[in-house]
């Protein structure tokens, strides 16, 4: 035991609790809920095919309502896979079946005992019909085998080829409507009536147009131009959602300035008798890619969508930086979109381009996919309570990330520890370099006094350098998640400064202890060091960090 007892032991431990400070906070950060009763993603699937970036931005899964369960259909490698999860999120029987193609669209609905499947290839859109006691293929039909764009809702689709645009019903391919003009469009299916809203690409600009075709009567009310939608130079237009909730159509045009990088998004509401305008709202963001889809949630319509978010300080450079997330704000009429209150459903580094927002049994669940280490990985969160218990629960490897992560910030503190050596140490240096000359005899004589003299007017200047800036020290930013806990008020930063000089105390007391005859330059040398190594795990750190 007298061995343990030395400098080296007690500068060993000191460090030890200074590294699991450090990564208690990244564990927090780690375990912190995206929002408000909101779990972390859940894997769901990951694919074993190391290159899937063919198929990263395809919209390669949908998730239905399934006898109070979730069914989840998805391809990858050429296969639909089925699996049925419980309000958990736990997959209670999976199937499989060979497509031997490559999909690039989705859609599926449940009608009695039969799953519909609406797939759509590189240049055709193709209807299967699963048998849901086994998944067994009932019937198979090829809808077209040539479109320019299709947009697929349940067993519904809208065809645009050849400047027309044509409405499958789950039974037959019907003729719309000619319009030449078309960049992007949506649809919604509200009981016989059919509507499309249109991105118009007219005149130089962009314009906001609508169909409304009623189905039992073939007839087409066309409005034109209804709105321009704002956009400057370099600009070009990347999809539009629509979503009809009572008796009003909620609309999303989006376009991407090529230069900036940056997204436009003007969102209308408009009137589902009268097909006018009540309400045009314009918004922008820097996310990478701006998929949005309108949702239904606590019995208001939301809009789901990418923007850049702060995700926590998971290692050296992630503190400072945001990723591309999805959020959920209100369509609210009468208010700025910057004023809404917003809802951030993942935390994750990499970048989702397809997600399903679903509600079961008054349950939300979000179904997202995202390249992660060269595989396409499908994940579930939600704000059912099993699942969010769930996902904070950690594995080996998260421990692993999250010690690491903590290592990644100690080079960093190094780097920028120069500048609390000249604020501690040259004002010792100009004390007591002047005193050891003029009392050289006296110094010689009493090595220790000189050394204690030494150590004394550095704790003045310590204290005098520290509570001079301790309002810095402070590191309680909450927008830079979690802070330390040793760092988060007056008293337990105190509490720090007495603890890490006692420390330095200890190790110097201990180290001369064992060699009594060290000069008192070199004593004091090795207490300066143990000073800042303590200085450099439990404030130059978090400096880095939070500053």
């Amino acid at each position: 035991m007298k061995k343990l007892y030395n400098w080296k032991f007690a500068l060993f431990m000191s460090v030890f609790i200074a590294l699991l400070l450090l990564s208690s906070v990244l564990y927090a950060d780690f375990v912190t809920l995206p929002s408000e009763n909101w779990s972390k993603y859940i894997t769901l699937y990951q694919s074993d095919v190391t290159d899937q970036t063919q198929n990263y931005y395809d919209d390669i899964f949908d998730v239905v309502d399934y006898d109070h369960q979730l069914l989840l259909t998805f391809s990858d490698k050429q296969k639909l896979h089925f699996n049925i999860l419980n309000l958990s999120g736990e997959i209670q029987k999976s199937f499989t079946y060979d497509l031997n193609t490559n999909v690039k669209k989705i859609s599926t609905e449940i009608n009695l005992n039969v799953l519909t499947v609406l797939i759509a290839t590189e240049t055709t859109l193709n209807q299967y019909n699963f048998n849901l006691s086994d998944f067994t293929l009932n019937a198979q039909a090829e809808i077209t085998n040539h479109f320019e764009s299709v947009k697929l809702d349940g067993k519904n689709a809208v065809v645009y080829v050849d400047d027309t645009f044509y409405f499958f019903n789950g039974t037959n391919l019907n003729f719309v409507s000619e319009n030449s003009k078309v960049e992007q469009f949506d649809f919604q299916l509200d009981q016989n009536k059919l509507f499309i809203n249109l991105l118009e690409y007219n005149l130089g600009g962009y314009y906001f147009s609508l169909y409304r075709y009623d189905i039992n009567h073939d007839e087409l009310f066309y409005k034109e131009n209804m709105q321009k939608v704002n956009a400057i130079s370099g600009t070009i237009s990347l999809d539009t959602d629509l979503f009809i909730k009572e008796d009003h159509l909620y609309n999303c045009m989006i376009l991407k300035n090529t230069k900036y990088g940056q997204n436009f998004e003007t969102n209308l509401i408009v009137d589902k008798n009268t097909l006018d305008i009540i309400e045009s709202v314009d918004s922008s963001n820097m996310s990478y890619d701006p998929n949005t889809q309108f949702v239904s949630y606590n019995d208001q319509v939301y809009i789901a969508y990418n923007d850049k978010s702060f995700i926590g300080k998971l290692e050296i450079g992630s503190q400072f930086k945001t990723y591309t997330n999805v959020f959920l704000r209100p369509i609210t009429k009468g208010q700025e979109i910057e004023q809404l209150p917003f809802k951030i459903l993942t935390k994750s580094q990499n970048y989702a381009p397809n997600f399903k927002f679903i509600t079961v049994d008054k349950l939300d669940y979000l179904i997202t996919n995202e390249i992660d280490h060269g595989q396409n990985v499908l994940y579930i969160s939600s704000n059912e309570p099993n699942i969010i218990k769930q996902s904070t629960k950690l594995a080996l490897t998260d421990y692993q990330n999250i010690f690491f992560g903590a290592l990644t910030y100690i080079p960093a503190s190094l780097m920028t520890s120069w500048m609390v050596i000249i604020g501690l140490l040259f004002p010792v240096i100009f004390v007591v370099i002047p005193i050891a000359i003029i009392k050289m005899n006296w110094v010689e004589r009493n090595p220790i006094k000189m050394l204690y003299s030494a150590i004394l007017a550095y704790l003045l200047v310590k204290i005098y350098y520290v509570f001079s800036n301790f309002d810095l020290l402070l590191f309680s930013n909450t927008s830079m998640g979690t802070p330390p806990f040793h760092l988060s008020s007056v008293f337990l930063s105190s509490l720090t400064f007495i603890f890490t000089t006692g420390i330095s105390l200890l190790c110097i007391h201990l180290f001369l202890k064992n060699k009594p005859q060290t000069h008192f330059i070199t004593a004091f040398f090795f207490f300066f060091v143990f000073e800042m190594i303590q200085y450099l795990f439990y404030i130059t750190t978090y400096a880095v960090m939070y500053m």
